[in-house]
């Protein structure tokens, strides 16, 4: 059984639509989060899906799986996590991104994050929007909710926080005992023993009583 911290990762919002411009990501519902990297030593980037057996999400699967930049999957019981390694063109987006350089991101890849937070139904697209392209109202609201004043050349969101963008550190492998499980299943049977006597004990007092 596994744990999985689902906190939102930034890379889901413009890293994740990136990568979608090559390997069309489907069953967007399924999608939990996107990671810039799977463990400290696996540095592709990972994609975790809820799992379902259908016959469409396997055949989905199976495609995915056969994709030229898919380099693996791992399961963790209703989960699967994808992992991609990234072109050369979107390391360089990657890397603006790991800077929180986002309105340096390449106008094709400004477009394809807009249209994929569309997709996913996400309804801050605008905004998200706005903050590649250092959009003027966007900069204002934020000087209103922080009360400062921010420079016109400055960007509009923080670098992402690397501690977050990590897989293996959101999750958790919860493994019962042996000994747990033979108290469980000795309650039951003591349970069930218990309830076979009291019934017996009935009997008797109903045949006593006629």
């Amino acid at each position: 059984m596994w744990k999985i911290d689902k906190k939102g990762t930034k890379s889901s919002t413009y890293i994740l639509p990136v990568l979608d411009t090559q390997v069309k990501f489907d069953f967007l519902p399924k999608i939990i989060n996107s990671y810039l990297y799977n463990n400290t030593k696996d540095m592709n980037f990972c994609v975790l899906y809820v799992f379902s057996a259908k016959e469409d999400f396997i055949k989905y699967e199976e495609k995915l799986l056969n994709h030229v930049l898919c380099t693996g999957h791992q399961d963790y019981g209703e989960y699967v996590l994808y992992t991609f390694r990234l072109t050369e063109e979107m390391q360089r987006t990657m890397n603006l991104y790991l800077k929180g350089m986002y309105s340096h991101f390449p106008e094709s890849h400004k477009n394809s994050i807009e249209d994929f937070l569309k997709r996913r139904g996400f309804a801050n697209s605008a905004k998200v929007r706005g903050v590649l392209d250092r959009n003027s109202e966007v900069r204002k609201a934020l000087e209103k909710s922080l009360k400062v004043r921010i420079d016109p050349s400055a960007e509009l969101s923080s670098p992402p926080d690397i501690s977050l963008e990590i897989f293996e550190d959101h999750i958790k492998e919860i493994i019962i005992k042996p000994k747990e499980g033979e108290e469980i299943y000795g309650n039951i049977e003591k349970d069930g023993e218990e309830s076979t006597i009291q019934s017996e004990q009935n009997n008797v007092k109903s045949k006593n009583s006629v």
